[in-house]
């Protein structure tokens, strides 16, 4: 279910009916529990390349997919989420019959129940999948490092003119091959990146502030503290001084 700012009584009464999960007019919501199967046959699913998006009420917010009731016990593994039509996620869909229960989620972390013994694992923060990271090299490994991207990208990102690579492609791609091509080296401060799980910490700045100009002259590779002391508006959420609190102890910037 969604986590709403916002309470609508009869709104919130019809949705549960439906079994759908609330709406509200913020930007953006964590959203659990949804039936991955159900939501295919209803049309509410549409893959790209950063995520599987979930429609709610006209609007399209990026996640991933996981099985809610693994053989935790029995095999003394967790599952792991998947963000695109990887082998395992392939054969689940082309089988049609959804007989395993997998859940869209958008969330950090996620409960789990064993399919066997019914036994509860709460607030699990679920690793990545090894064949959807094959299909493009991500730079995050857990839920909680997928999450802390949706801020940029919590809505279906339009599609825009590529001048940098040529093509019609998605804009979170056309950061991320810039940053590649800059090897995560802040063009400010020049701290570069020590590992590919800090690489979340460099960000794409526009300079112009036109997102849909990504001209490589309007372009700029900084890192999440320099670009904080250009825009300090976006890293306003508790998620983002977190971030910016690991790269300044990481990194020992004052």
């Amino acid at each position: 279910m969604a986590q709403s700012i916002c309470s609508f009584p009869i709104l919130s009464k019809k949705l549960n009916d439906l079994g759908y999960p609330e709406v509200n007019s913020s930007t953006f919501q964590i959203i659990k529990d949804i039936d991955f199967g159900r939501a295919i046959q209803d049309d509410k699913i549409d893959f790209k390349e950063d995520g599987i998006y979930y429609n709610i009420d006209g609007k399209w917010y990026r996640g991933y997919v996981f099985i809610k009731q693994p053989y935790i016990e029995k095999y003394g593994n967790y599952p792991k989420f998947h963000i695109r039509k990887c082998s395992t996620l392939l054969s689940y869909i082309n089988d049609g019959r959804f007989k395993q229960r997998y859940d869209w989620s958008n969330s950090s972390v996620n409960d789990l129940i064993d399919k066997t013994e019914g036994t509860k694992f709460k607030d699990n923060d679920l690793s990545y999948c090894n064949y959807c990271n094959k299909l493009f090299d991500d730079d995050f490994r857990l839920t909680s490092e997928f999450y802390e991207r949706l801020d940029k990208s919590d809505v279906k990102q339009k599609k825009i003119e590529n001048t940098f690579f040529g093509d019609v492609v998605n804009i979170v791609k056309v950061h991320k091959l810039f940053l590649e091509s800059k090897k995560y080296t802040c063009e400010n401060c020049n701290i570069r990146s020590k590992s590919i799980m800090h690489n979340r910490f460099w960000y794409c700045y526009h300079l112009d502030g036109n997102l849909e100009n990504t001209s490589t002259s309007n372009l700029s590779c900084l890192c999440i503290s320099c670009y904080s002391k250009l825009d300090a508006s976006k890293f306003s959420s508790d998620a983002k001084k977190s971030q910016l609190k690991s790269y300044e102890e990481d990194y020992q910037v004052d």
